[in-house]
């Protein structure tokens, strides 16, 4: 058997088992999992939201409205722009 025919027998092979093996399944989904997946999504969104809002309040007590409203347009415009 020379070389060319070992590799098209190795090549033959293989392709013949990669035929007989089953299709791997994914697993089945954990309902729990991804409601605690949501639930967890969510809070993680109302605590930003709440410290955003802190963070606000905060600067307002050191600055006036109207230089705390320019400074969030100016972050606002470079979420925006770089986001």
């Amino acid at each position: 058997m020379n070389a060319c025919s070992a590799a098209d027998r190795v090549l033959e092979l293989a392709n013949r088992r990669s035929l007989q093996m089953p299709e791997r399944r994914r697993p089945p989904k954990d309902p729990l999992s991804e409601l605690a997946a949501r639930e967890e999504a969510l809070y993680l969104r109302r605590s930003s939201t709440r410290f955003l809002e802190c963070a606000i309040h905060l600067c307002v007590t050191h600055m006036t409205l109207q230089e705390v409203a320019d400074l969030l347009e100016k972050e606002a415009a470079q979420l925006r722009r770089f986001g």
